[in-house]
């Protein structure tokens, strides 16, 4: 091969290569991505609501631990033609009396987005501030959404995250904190969303909800890391469950 025809070989590498970047990077950070920076708080206010949230199915297992602690697993749907944007979600434990049990961790949690007709779990595993019989009868979810945006909001180039389960590796029951849940986060949104981990709920084997998780050891990657495989160590103990029934709800924003 002469020298000209070496040059020649690079200069047509360097364009492939040049033009593979940009065709990854306009998917990421193209000028045609229009999803917000930011929502404008006076934007589609709490009082604009077109009504609340449906809970779908709900399940807990008490105990799970030697603790005492509850696992609590919700489903949440959202019925209206509007975004419900920044929901918080509350939830109460009751005894057989139906009275509020307190002395449990705060069971609250925030849900960034939840689109028209889309579902998204929540799962939290509490343990009581010290030991304590207290038994569980029911638990009750309560919701409280910030803003109800327009469909189109969030941009025509937005989607929300999914995950694929893959699968649970239990690695030593005996030792705390080995237990991965591995999943693959999916998106057809045109730049990385801001987040965590996802919520877990857990089934068992006639798919009745027993239980949920958003409590973790380690950060994932499941708002921008989409097609990828990764996983998250649950910090407390899980129900027994089916695993092959397990889901998993990626809570992302756009910032």
């Amino acid at each position: 091969m002469t020298r000209r025809q070496r040059w020649i070989v690079i200069v047509v590498v360097a364009v492939v290569g040049t033009a593979t970047a940009v065709l990854l990077g306009s998917r990421w950070f193209g000028a045609s991505c229009d999803i917000p920076e930011a929502v404008p708080p006076n934007e589609g206010s709490a009082d604009a609501s077109p009504g609340g949230l449906h809970v779908i199915d709900q399940g807990f297992t008490q105990p799970v631990d030697e603790f005492n602690s509850v696992s609590l697993g919700v489903v949440l749907e959202n019925p209206h033609d509007r975004i419900a944007y920044h929901t918080q979600v509350t939830l109460r434990l009751l005894d057989a009396r139906g009275a509020e049990i307190t002395g449990y961790e705060k069971a609250t949690d925030e849900i960034p987005i939840i689109m028209p007709g889309q579902r998204i779990g929540v799962g939290m595993t509490i343990s009581p501030a010290r030991a304590s019989e207290l038994r569980v009868t029911k638990f009750v979810t309560e919701t409280r959404t910030s803003q109800w945006l327009a469909v189109d909001a969030l941009g025509d180039d937005f989607g929300p995250v999914t995950a694929e389960y893959r699968q649970t590796v239990r690695k030593d029951p005996q030792v705390a904190h080995s237990t991965e849940i591995r999943f693959v986060p999916q998106s057809v949104a045109c730049r990385p969303l801001w987040g965590a981990n996802p919520a877990a709920v857990f089934r068992d084997a006639n798919g009745t909800v027993v239980g949920g998780t958003r409590q973790y050891t380690v950060v994932t990657g499941a708002c921008s890391s989409f097609g990828r495989e990764t996983w998250v160590i649950p910090r407390k103990a899980i129900p027994p469950v089916d695993d092959s029934r397990t889901q998993l709800y990626p809570y992302c924003d756009i910032r």
